[in-house]
């Protein structure tokens, strides 16, 4: 009995003991969890962006945004921007990842959703729209295989191998672009950037241009005026009559130019 008594002292003891450690551990200075946060400074850049990269091949600021337009054929670039605006120089966001959603179907107005998110740290999203102009509305976007650019912080002037030899496919995938551990502060803050291509699925196709013959005036026993109308004829054409003293005709005037119309 007095050796059972002596066992339950020495588990309570260090009962209180461990319970009395993890008390101080919480006091210690550094003991707390990392507070990674993202993009939720007023001067931070929407997490998402946009920009038409046909009609600004170098583009900077101001050329970004929430909206763009394109015709069929040109470049769009998407951009998922990050800071982490941790209060601590250790509040490290861990394994951050960024993606975008980008629609496959085809459409005249693109909704493109993306974000950022770390196992620490909410994920941060966005939203762009991307407008199609002079399209059939048979347009599709089209990534350009080996257009995602990886920059990693602001010292980064030119684009950085992606880690863990990712191809860039991942960005566009349910788990995304890996991107590894991000330290707070402005220095840190990065982006990735990928190209898609306008392209359409279905070809216009050409319209014919139609004639109509109008009644014949000013006629007289050696000569006659004709007369017609043309539509529907966008990049230049000719024209002429055909007459005769039967339905075979047998008779044509000279080609004249019909222009535009």
């Amino acid at each position: 009995t007095n050796t059972i008594k002596h066992m339950v002292k020495k588990y309570h003891c260090a009962k209180y003991g461990f319970a009395i450690f993890a008390f101080l551990l919480a006091l210690v200075p550094g003991s707390r969890a990392e507070a990674a946060i993202f993009n939720n400074d007023v001067r931070d850049l929407p997490t998402v962006n946009i920009v038409n990269a046909t009609q600004n091949p170098n583009a900077q600021g101001s050329a970004w945004g929430s909206s763009a337009t394109a015709w069929p054929g040109e470049t769009v670039s998407l951009e998922v921007y990050y800071h982490n605006n941790g209060p601590q120089t250790t509040d490290i966001a861990r394994n951050v990842f960024t993606w975008l959603n980008v629609p496959t179907n085809t459409s005249a107005l693109f909704t493109i959703n993306g974000g950022v998110r770390a196992d620490n740290a909410a994920p941060a999203t966005g939203q762009v729209s991307l407008t199609i102009t002079g399209g059939n509305g048979t347009e599709r976007l089209q990534f350009i295989p080996g257009s995602v650019r990886w920059y990693p912080n602001q010292g980064a002037q030119t684009p950085q191998p992606l880690l863990q030899g990712q191809s860039g496919a991942e960005l566009f995938t349910a788990q995304g672009l890996f991107v590894g551990d991000q330290n707070p502060g402005w220095f840190a803050q990065g982006n990735v950037v990928a190209d898609f291509r306008v392209i359409q699925s279905a070809p216009p196709q050409p319209t014919c241009p139609t004639s109509t013959t109008l009644p014949a005036s000013n006629i007289s026993q050696t000569s006659a005026s004709l007369n017609g109308s043309i539509s529907g004829i966008t990049q230049g054409g000719a024209y002429w009559f055909e007459y005769g003293t039967s339905a075979s005709f047998g008779q044509n005037t000279l080609q004249q130019g019909a222009g535009n119309g």
